[in-house]
Protein backbone atom coordinates (compact mmCIF):
# COMPACT_ATOMS: atom_id res chain seq x y z
CA UNK A 1 0.00 0.00 0.00
CA UNK A 2 2.87 2.21 -0.09
CA UNK A 3 6.37 3.57 -1.63
CA UNK A 4 9.54 4.98 -1.12
CA UNK A 5 9.39 8.84 -0.32
CA UNK A 6 11.52 10.65 -3.24
CA UNK A 7 12.75 14.21 -2.51
CA UNK A 8 10.83 17.17 -2.51
CA UNK A 9 9.32 19.99 -0.90
CA UNK A 10 8.53 18.28 2.69
CA UNK A 11 8.44 14.55 3.55
CA UNK A 12 5.04 14.02 1.70
CA UNK A 13 5.62 15.51 -1.97
CA UNK A 14 7.75 12.55 -3.12
CA UNK A 15 6.79 9.52 -5.23
CA UNK A 16 3.82 7.61 -3.30
CA UNK A 17 1.30 5.07 -4.34
CA UNK A 18 -1.36 3.79 -1.61
CA UNK A 19 -4.68 1.82 -1.76
CA UNK A 20 -8.26 2.85 0.36
CA UNK A 21 -9.28 1.78 2.36
CA UNK A 22 -5.59 2.20 3.90
CA UNK A 23 -6.69 -0.91 6.55
CA UNK A 24 -9.05 -3.12 4.13
CA UNK A 25 -11.50 -5.92 5.67
CA UNK A 26 -13.17 -9.07 4.18
CA UNK A 27 -14.98 -10.53 7.02
CA UNK A 28 -14.84 -14.36 7.29
CA UNK A 29 -15.89 -17.23 8.63
CA UNK A 30 -14.28 -20.65 9.75
CA UNK A 31 -16.24 -23.34 9.31
CA UNK A 32 -16.69 -27.08 10.13
CA UNK A 33 -15.09 -30.31 8.97
CA UNK A 34 -18.40 -31.74 7.76
CA UNK A 35 -18.59 -28.51 5.35
CA UNK A 36 -15.58 -30.57 3.05
CA UNK A 37 -19.03 -32.89 2.48
CA UNK A 38 -20.83 -31.59 -0.01
CA UNK A 39 -17.66 -30.45 -2.50
CA UNK A 40 -16.04 -33.56 -2.42
CA UNK A 41 -18.97 -36.41 -2.59
CA UNK A 42 -20.99 -34.28 -4.90
CA UNK A 43 -19.33 -31.38 -6.24
CA UNK A 44 -21.43 -29.07 -4.41
CA UNK A 45 -20.94 -26.09 -2.06
CA UNK A 46 -21.96 -26.51 2.06
CA UNK A 47 -25.35 -26.11 2.68
CA UNK A 48 -25.43 -22.60 4.20
CA UNK A 49 -23.45 -21.34 1.16
CA UNK A 50 -25.13 -23.24 -1.75
CA UNK A 51 -27.01 -21.17 -3.80
CA UNK A 52 -28.16 -21.59 -7.79
CA UNK A 53 -27.60 -17.94 -8.57
CA UNK A 54 -24.69 -16.77 -7.04
CA UNK A 55 -22.91 -19.37 -5.52
CA UNK A 56 -22.68 -21.99 -8.64
CA UNK A 57 -19.34 -23.60 -6.74
CA UNK A 58 -16.73 -25.01 -7.13
CA UNK A 59 -15.97 -27.57 -9.84
CA UNK A 60 -18.76 -26.62 -12.03
CA UNK A 61 -17.90 -23.24 -12.36
CA UNK A 62 -13.77 -23.58 -12.92
CA UNK A 63 -13.51 -27.02 -14.13
CA UNK A 64 -16.96 -27.69 -16.16
CA UNK A 65 -17.55 -30.64 -13.75
CA UNK A 66 -21.46 -31.25 -14.87
CA UNK A 67 -23.25 -32.99 -17.17
CA UNK A 68 -26.35 -32.19 -18.83
CA UNK A 69 -30.18 -33.34 -17.85
CA UNK A 70 -33.51 -33.37 -19.73
CA UNK A 71 -34.02 -32.75 -23.08
CA UNK A 72 -33.03 -35.64 -25.87
CA UNK A 73 -34.47 -36.36 -29.55
CA UNK A 74 -38.11 -36.11 -30.67
CA UNK A 75 -38.84 -38.81 -33.15
CA UNK A 76 -41.15 -41.69 -33.68
CA UNK A 77 -40.19 -45.72 -33.69
CA UNK A 78 -41.07 -47.01 -37.06
CA UNK A 79 -40.75 -50.77 -38.59
CA UNK A 80 -37.30 -52.19 -39.48
CA UNK A 81 -33.79 -51.97 -38.45
CA UNK A 82 -30.51 -50.93 -40.51
CA UNK A 83 -29.61 -54.44 -40.11
CA UNK A 84 -32.98 -56.10 -39.54
CA UNK A 85 -31.95 -58.20 -36.29
CA UNK A 86 -34.05 -60.60 -34.89
CA UNK A 87 -34.34 -63.29 -31.90
CA UNK A 88 -32.20 -65.19 -29.73
CA UNK A 89 -29.93 -64.03 -26.81
CA UNK A 90 -28.44 -67.42 -25.96
CA UNK A 91 -28.60 -70.21 -23.57
CA UNK A 92 -25.39 -69.58 -20.85
CA UNK A 93 -26.48 -66.16 -18.62
CA UNK A 94 -23.22 -64.90 -18.76
CA UNK A 95 -23.61 -64.88 -22.65
CA UNK A 96 -23.72 -61.13 -24.20
CA UNK A 97 -26.34 -61.18 -26.83
CA UNK A 98 -24.96 -58.32 -28.73
CA UNK A 99 -26.18 -58.10 -32.45
CA UNK A 100 -29.41 -60.40 -32.05
CA UNK A 101 -31.51 -56.76 -31.95
CA UNK A 102 -34.65 -56.57 -31.08
CA UNK A 103 -37.49 -58.79 -32.35
CA UNK A 104 -39.61 -56.39 -33.38
CA UNK A 105 -37.44 -54.95 -35.85
CA UNK A 106 -38.50 -51.12 -35.06
CA UNK A 107 -36.03 -48.51 -35.19
CA UNK A 108 -36.26 -44.48 -33.84
CA UNK A 109 -36.54 -41.65 -36.78
CA UNK A 110 -35.37 -38.25 -35.05
CA UNK A 111 -37.18 -35.19 -36.12
CA UNK A 112 -36.09 -32.99 -33.42
CA UNK A 113 -34.39 -32.22 -30.47
CA UNK A 114 -35.06 -31.09 -27.00
CA UNK A 115 -32.48 -29.26 -25.01
CA UNK A 116 -31.59 -29.88 -21.32
CA UNK A 117 -33.74 -28.31 -18.95
CA UNK A 118 -30.86 -28.44 -15.76
CA UNK A 119 -27.74 -30.00 -14.85
CA UNK A 120 -26.19 -32.01 -12.06
CA UNK A 121 -22.18 -31.63 -11.26
CA UNK A 122 -19.86 -33.61 -9.34
CA UNK A 123 -17.07 -33.74 -7.51
CA UNK A 124 -13.36 -34.62 -6.43
CA UNK A 125 -14.14 -38.11 -5.61
CA UNK A 126 -15.93 -38.95 -8.65
CA UNK A 127 -13.43 -37.31 -11.00
CA UNK A 128 -10.55 -39.21 -9.41
CA UNK A 129 -12.33 -42.22 -9.68
CA UNK A 130 -12.95 -41.77 -13.46
CA UNK A 131 -9.91 -40.87 -14.09
CA UNK A 132 -8.57 -44.34 -12.35
CA UNK A 133 -11.24 -46.44 -14.26
CA UNK A 134 -10.10 -44.39 -18.00
CA UNK A 135 -6.92 -45.61 -17.02
CA UNK A 136 -7.37 -49.16 -16.45
CA UNK A 137 -9.26 -49.22 -19.43
CA UNK A 138 -6.66 -48.34 -21.84
CA UNK A 139 -3.92 -50.10 -19.43
CA UNK A 140 -5.31 -52.55 -17.30
CA UNK A 141 -8.90 -53.74 -18.07
CA UNK A 142 -8.01 -57.35 -17.37
CA UNK A 143 -7.29 -56.84 -14.22
CA UNK A 144 -9.38 -55.60 -10.82
CA UNK A 145 -7.47 -51.96 -10.29
CA UNK A 146 -10.05 -50.00 -10.18
CA UNK A 147 -12.40 -52.20 -8.65
CA UNK A 148 -10.18 -52.30 -6.34
CA UNK A 149 -8.97 -48.25 -6.25
CA UNK A 150 -12.85 -47.62 -5.77
CA UNK A 151 -13.29 -50.29 -2.73
CA UNK A 152 -10.73 -48.62 -0.79
CA UNK A 153 -12.10 -45.26 -1.48
CA UNK A 154 -15.55 -45.42 -0.86
CA UNK A 155 -14.28 -47.71 2.83
CA UNK A 156 -12.36 -44.94 3.89
CA UNK A 157 -15.09 -42.06 3.13
CA UNK A 158 -17.38 -44.33 4.76
CA UNK A 159 -15.02 -43.95 8.02
CA UNK A 160 -15.61 -39.99 7.76
CA UNK A 161 -19.05 -39.67 6.05
CA UNK A 162 -21.15 -42.84 6.83
CA UNK A 163 -24.34 -41.33 6.39
CA UNK A 164 -23.55 -39.18 2.99
CA UNK A 165 -22.42 -42.35 1.01
CA UNK A 166 -25.24 -44.54 2.08
CA UNK A 167 -27.32 -41.71 0.81
CA UNK A 168 -25.71 -41.87 -2.36
CA UNK A 169 -25.82 -45.51 -2.72
CA UNK A 170 -22.13 -45.69 -3.41
CA UNK A 171 -21.45 -48.03 -0.54
CA UNK A 172 -22.48 -51.67 0.62
CA UNK A 173 -21.25 -52.57 4.17
CA UNK A 174 -21.06 -56.15 2.57
CA UNK A 175 -18.25 -54.99 -0.03
CA UNK A 176 -14.98 -56.36 0.87
CA UNK A 177 -11.55 -56.01 -0.81
CA UNK A 178 -10.02 -59.33 -1.28
CA UNK A 179 -6.14 -60.33 -1.40
CA UNK A 180 -6.58 -62.70 -4.88
CA UNK A 181 -5.94 -66.34 -4.32
CA UNK A 182 -6.21 -68.84 -7.55
CA UNK A 183 -7.04 -72.18 -7.86
CA UNK A 184 -6.87 -72.95 -11.33
CA UNK A 185 -7.86 -76.52 -11.27
CA UNK A 186 -11.92 -77.49 -12.01
CA UNK A 187 -11.95 -80.32 -10.11
CA UNK A 188 -10.32 -78.65 -7.24
CA UNK A 189 -12.53 -75.98 -7.10
CA UNK A 190 -15.40 -78.30 -7.29
CA UNK A 191 -13.93 -80.32 -3.88
CA UNK A 192 -13.51 -77.19 -1.78
CA UNK A 193 -17.39 -75.65 -2.81
CA UNK A 194 -18.12 -79.35 -1.47
CA UNK A 195 -16.04 -78.72 1.76
CA UNK A 196 -17.52 -75.09 2.09
CA UNK A 197 -13.53 -74.47 2.53
CA UNK A 198 -11.90 -72.23 2.30
CA UNK A 199 -14.59 -69.76 1.22
CA UNK A 200 -14.51 -69.55 -2.51
CA UNK A 201 -14.64 -65.92 -3.07
CA UNK A 202 -14.89 -65.40 -6.60
CA UNK A 203 -15.38 -67.73 -9.94
CA UNK A 204 -13.55 -66.38 -13.10
CA UNK A 205 -14.03 -67.03 -16.78
CA UNK A 206 -13.46 -65.82 -20.52
CA UNK A 207 -15.78 -65.25 -22.85
CA UNK A 208 -14.91 -65.43 -27.08
CA UNK A 209 -17.88 -65.21 -28.96
CA UNK A 210 -18.02 -64.94 -32.60
CA UNK A 211 -20.80 -64.69 -35.31
CA UNK A 212 -21.02 -66.55 -38.51
CA UNK A 213 -22.64 -66.68 -42.07
CA UNK A 214 -22.17 -70.54 -42.09
CA UNK A 215 -22.86 -73.05 -39.07
CA UNK A 216 -20.00 -75.13 -37.45
CA UNK A 217 -19.25 -78.25 -39.70
CA UNK A 218 -19.98 -76.56 -42.65
CA UNK A 219 -16.95 -76.28 -45.06
CA UNK A 220 -16.81 -73.14 -45.56
CA UNK A 221 -16.65 -72.17 -41.34
CA UNK A 222 -14.74 -69.57 -40.51
CA UNK A 223 -13.50 -69.41 -44.31
CA UNK A 224 -12.29 -65.25 -44.91
CA UNK A 225 -14.82 -62.59 -44.27
CA UNK A 226 -17.52 -65.05 -43.35
CA UNK A 227 -17.41 -64.68 -39.82
CA UNK A 228 -15.76 -61.62 -36.81
CA UNK A 229 -15.74 -61.59 -33.18
CA UNK A 230 -18.49 -60.01 -31.40
CA UNK A 231 -16.30 -57.41 -29.48
CA UNK A 232 -13.38 -57.03 -32.50
CA UNK A 233 -11.56 -54.16 -29.88
CA UNK A 234 -11.35 -56.95 -26.80
CA UNK A 235 -12.30 -60.51 -28.10
CA UNK A 236 -11.37 -62.24 -25.43
CA UNK A 237 -13.59 -61.06 -22.46
CA UNK A 238 -13.29 -61.57 -18.59
CA UNK A 239 -16.37 -62.25 -16.63
CA UNK A 240 -16.52 -62.58 -12.95
CA UNK A 241 -19.44 -64.15 -10.71
CA UNK A 242 -19.24 -64.17 -7.02
CA UNK A 243 -19.09 -67.14 -4.73
CA UNK A 244 -18.58 -70.69 -6.78
CA UNK A 245 -20.28 -71.02 -10.29
CA UNK A 246 -20.00 -74.32 -11.89
CA UNK A 247 -19.70 -74.05 -15.87
CA UNK A 248 -21.21 -78.02 -16.27
CA UNK A 249 -24.42 -76.76 -15.16
CA UNK A 250 -24.81 -74.67 -18.35
CA UNK A 251 -24.12 -77.77 -20.72
CA UNK A 252 -27.52 -79.02 -22.15
CA UNK A 253 -26.90 -80.70 -25.30
CA UNK A 254 -27.31 -79.91 -28.59
CA UNK A 255 -27.16 -76.16 -28.05
CA UNK A 256 -24.62 -76.10 -25.02
CA UNK A 257 -22.04 -78.86 -25.13
CA UNK A 258 -18.53 -79.14 -22.90
CA UNK A 259 -15.74 -79.19 -25.62
CA UNK A 260 -12.71 -79.80 -23.23
CA UNK A 261 -12.20 -80.11 -19.61
CA UNK A 262 -12.90 -76.37 -18.93
CA UNK A 263 -14.57 -75.17 -22.27
CA UNK A 264 -18.27 -74.61 -22.66
CA UNK A 265 -19.75 -74.09 -25.95
CA UNK A 266 -23.08 -72.46 -26.91
CA UNK A 267 -24.55 -72.70 -30.29
CA UNK A 268 -27.75 -70.34 -31.20
CA UNK A 269 -28.63 -68.04 -34.05
CA UNK A 270 -30.35 -65.27 -35.05
CA UNK A 271 -31.73 -63.67 -38.69
CA UNK A 272 -30.89 -60.16 -40.47
CA UNK A 273 -31.21 -58.36 -43.39
CA UNK A 274 -27.80 -58.19 -44.17
CA UNK A 275 -24.69 -57.73 -41.68
CA UNK A 276 -21.43 -56.85 -43.72
CA UNK A 277 -19.07 -57.40 -41.11
CA UNK A 278 -19.89 -61.31 -42.18
CA UNK A 279 -20.35 -61.05 -45.55
CA UNK A 280 -24.25 -61.02 -45.63
CA UNK A 281 -25.84 -58.82 -48.21
CA UNK A 282 -29.64 -57.84 -48.57
CA UNK A 283 -31.94 -60.25 -50.68
CA UNK A 284 -35.35 -60.10 -51.74
CA UNK A 285 -37.60 -62.55 -52.57
CA UNK A 286 -40.07 -62.81 -55.77
CA UNK A 287 -42.50 -60.51 -54.12
CA UNK A 288 -39.70 -57.77 -53.51
CA UNK A 289 -39.64 -58.19 -49.92
CA UNK A 290 -36.60 -58.65 -48.37
CA UNK A 291 -35.26 -62.09 -47.05
CA UNK A 292 -34.18 -62.92 -43.50
CA UNK A 293 -30.65 -64.86 -43.13
CA UNK A 294 -29.35 -66.40 -40.61
CA UNK A 295 -26.73 -65.31 -38.09
CA UNK A 296 -25.02 -68.54 -36.16
CA UNK A 297 -23.17 -67.62 -33.01
CA UNK A 298 -20.57 -69.57 -31.40
CA UNK A 299 -19.60 -68.61 -27.49
CA UNK A 300 -17.04 -70.40 -25.99
CA UNK A 301 -16.76 -69.84 -22.19
CA UNK A 302 -13.29 -70.79 -20.22
CA UNK A 303 -13.22 -71.59 -16.29
CA UNK A 304 -10.19 -69.99 -15.32
CA UNK A 305 -10.27 -70.96 -11.69
CA UNK A 306 -11.82 -69.74 -8.05
CA UNK A 307 -10.58 -67.33 -6.18
CA UNK A 308 -10.22 -68.61 -2.03
CA UNK A 309 -8.62 -65.32 -0.89
CA UNK A 310 -9.00 -63.79 2.37
CA UNK A 311 -10.39 -60.06 2.67
CA UNK A 312 -8.14 -57.36 3.73
CA UNK A 313 -8.96 -55.16 6.20
CA UNK A 314 -8.89 -51.58 5.54
CA UNK A 315 -7.54 -49.28 7.37
CA UNK A 316 -9.34 -46.48 9.27
CA UNK A 317 -7.70 -42.62 8.50
CA UNK A 318 -10.62 -41.17 11.14
CA UNK A 319 -8.64 -41.83 13.57
CA UNK A 320 -8.95 -37.98 15.44
CA UNK A 321 -10.29 -37.63 18.96
CA UNK A 322 -12.56 -34.71 18.07
CA UNK A 323 -14.04 -33.65 14.72
CA UNK A 324 -12.70 -29.72 16.04
CA UNK A 325 -9.55 -30.94 16.05
CA UNK A 326 -9.53 -31.04 12.00
CA UNK A 327 -9.07 -29.39 9.08
CA UNK A 328 -12.14 -26.88 8.86
CA UNK A 329 -12.98 -24.25 5.56
CA UNK A 330 -13.01 -20.18 5.45
CA UNK A 331 -15.43 -18.63 3.68
CA UNK A 332 -17.01 -15.10 3.44
CA UNK A 333 -19.07 -14.23 6.31
CA UNK A 334 -22.07 -14.31 3.26
CA UNK A 335 -24.73 -12.47 5.99
CA UNK A 336 -22.10 -9.47 5.69
CA UNK A 337 -20.44 -9.78 2.06
CA UNK A 338 -23.03 -10.37 -0.56
CA UNK A 339 -23.31 -10.35 -4.26
CA UNK A 340 -25.02 -6.76 -4.02
CA UNK A 341 -23.61 -3.54 -5.32
CA UNK A 342 -23.79 -1.91 -1.15
CA UNK A 343 -21.65 -5.16 -0.03
CA UNK A 344 -19.30 -5.34 -3.07
CA UNK A 345 -18.81 -1.18 -2.73
CA UNK A 346 -17.94 -1.52 1.10
CA UNK A 347 -15.74 -4.94 1.16
CA UNK A 348 -14.37 -5.28 -2.75
CA UNK A 349 -14.23 -1.79 -3.90
CA UNK A 350 -10.71 -0.05 -3.93
CA UNK A 351 -9.29 3.54 -4.64
CA UNK A 352 -5.73 3.52 -6.16
CA UNK A 353 -3.79 7.05 -6.12
CA UNK A 354 -0.38 7.46 -7.31
CA UNK A 355 1.60 10.31 -6.89
CA UNK A 356 4.94 11.27 -8.68
CA UNK A 357 7.01 14.73 -8.46
CA UNK A 358 7.23 16.75 -11.60
CA UNK A 359 9.61 19.68 -10.44
CA UNK A 360 11.38 20.42 -14.00
CA UNK A 361 14.90 18.79 -13.97
CA UNK A 362 16.17 22.29 -15.79
CA UNK A 363 16.03 25.21 -14.12
CA UNK A 364 13.15 24.57 -11.63
CA UNK A 365 12.79 27.64 -10.09
CA UNK A 366 12.21 29.06 -13.85
CA UNK A 367 9.71 26.51 -14.63
CA UNK A 368 7.80 25.40 -11.22
CA UNK A 369 6.88 28.76 -10.04
CA UNK A 370 2.71 29.09 -10.26
CA UNK A 371 1.40 25.52 -9.57
CA UNK A 372 -0.56 24.49 -7.14
CA UNK A 373 1.62 21.42 -6.21
CA UNK A 374 4.94 20.10 -6.86
CA UNK A 375 4.05 16.56 -7.92
CA UNK A 376 0.98 15.01 -10.49
CA UNK A 377 -1.42 12.74 -8.62
CA UNK A 378 -3.49 10.66 -9.83
CA UNK A 379 -6.46 8.07 -9.19
CA UNK A 380 -8.45 4.94 -10.23
CA UNK A 381 -10.82 2.87 -8.73
CA UNK A 382 -10.67 -0.91 -8.73
CA UNK A 383 -13.30 -3.57 -8.30
CA UNK A 384 -12.24 -7.26 -7.35
CA UNK A 385 -15.10 -9.64 -8.19
CA UNK A 386 -16.19 -13.06 -8.94
CA UNK A 387 -18.93 -13.18 -11.43
CA UNK A 388 -18.87 -17.98 -11.38
CA UNK A 389 -19.44 -18.17 -7.97
CA UNK A 390 -19.69 -15.68 -4.68
CA UNK A 391 -16.92 -17.36 -2.12
CA UNK A 392 -13.90 -18.64 -1.28
CA UNK A 393 -14.82 -21.85 -2.63
CA UNK A 394 -14.31 -20.78 -6.07
CA UNK A 395 -11.04 -19.44 -6.89
CA UNK A 396 -11.86 -17.43 -10.03
CA UNK A 397 -11.69 -13.94 -8.76
CA UNK A 398 -10.64 -11.04 -10.58
CA UNK A 399 -10.00 -7.40 -10.73
CA UNK A 400 -10.90 -4.40 -13.46
CA UNK A 401 -10.74 -1.10 -13.54
CA UNK A 402 -13.41 0.92 -13.44
CA UNK A 403 -14.98 4.65 -13.42
CA UNK A 404 -14.44 6.13 -9.76
CA UNK A 405 -17.40 6.80 -8.01
CA UNK A 406 -18.82 8.08 -4.88
CA UNK A 407 -15.95 10.78 -4.88
CA UNK A 408 -17.29 12.47 -1.50
CA UNK A 409 -17.55 8.60 0.03
CA UNK A 410 -13.14 8.16 -1.09
CA UNK A 411 -12.19 11.83 0.62
CA UNK A 412 -14.08 10.46 4.03
CA UNK A 413 -11.93 6.90 3.92
CA UNK A 414 -9.46 8.76 2.99
CA UNK A 415 -9.74 11.03 6.51
CA UNK A 416 -10.60 7.83 8.47
CA UNK A 417 -7.41 5.87 7.30
CA UNK A 418 -5.13 8.75 8.47
CA UNK A 419 -5.87 7.17 12.05
CA UNK A 420 -5.23 3.27 10.49
CA UNK A 421 -1.82 1.86 11.05
CA UNK A 422 0.36 2.98 7.79
CA UNK A 423 2.95 0.60 6.84
CA UNK A 424 6.19 1.84 7.37
CA UNK A 425 6.93 2.94 3.98
CA UNK A 426 3.31 4.97 3.62
CA UNK A 427 4.25 8.43 5.78
CA UNK A 428 0.72 10.08 7.19
CA UNK A 429 1.41 13.47 5.92
CA UNK A 430 1.53 11.78 2.11
CA UNK A 431 -2.56 9.99 2.98
CA UNK A 432 -2.95 13.83 4.45
CA UNK A 433 -1.64 16.00 1.74
CA UNK A 434 -3.79 13.47 -0.66
CA UNK A 435 -6.74 13.68 1.42
CA UNK A 436 -5.94 17.72 1.24
CA UNK A 437 -5.77 17.87 -2.80
CA UNK A 438 -8.67 15.68 -3.22
CA UNK A 439 -10.55 17.91 -1.32
CA UNK A 440 -9.64 21.15 -2.73
CA UNK A 441 -10.30 19.28 -6.07
CA UNK A 442 -14.03 18.16 -5.51
CA UNK A 443 -15.90 20.91 -6.90
CA UNK A 444 -14.24 20.13 -10.48
CA UNK A 445 -13.60 16.35 -9.82
CA UNK A 446 -16.95 15.66 -11.60
CA UNK A 447 -15.53 16.90 -14.71
CA UNK A 448 -11.45 15.97 -14.25
CA UNK A 449 -12.79 12.34 -13.98
CA UNK A 450 -14.58 12.40 -17.44
CA UNK A 451 -12.82 14.22 -19.42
Amino acid sequence: PGGPEGPGEGSGQGAAAFVAPLEPTLPTVRGQFDDFERPVLQGLLPVGVDDPKSNRGPYDAVFGWRWLVGGGPVGTWVGGTPTGASGGRGHVPIGDGAGAGDSSGAHFVQSGYNPPDHYRVWGPETQTLRAVSDFAAAHLRHTQFASYVRIQAYAKLANVWPQALQQLHRWSASTQLIEPQWILDLNQARSIAAAGSPTIRQTLFVKVEIKSRYPEGDGRFLSPGSWAYIFPDDPARLVRLNGWTDPTRWVSPPTVTQVGNFVVRDHWQYTVLQDGTIGIEPQWDNQGQPVRQTVYRIDDFFFIGVNVGDPVQIRNPYNFQSRGDLPAPTDLDHSLVKPQPASERRYLTFLAAVRRPDTAELWPAKFTGGKPDSAMLAIAQAQVFNNHSFDLWTQMWGEQLEPVTDYAGWLQTLVQGQQANLPPTLAPQTVQEVSQYLTAASPVASVALTH
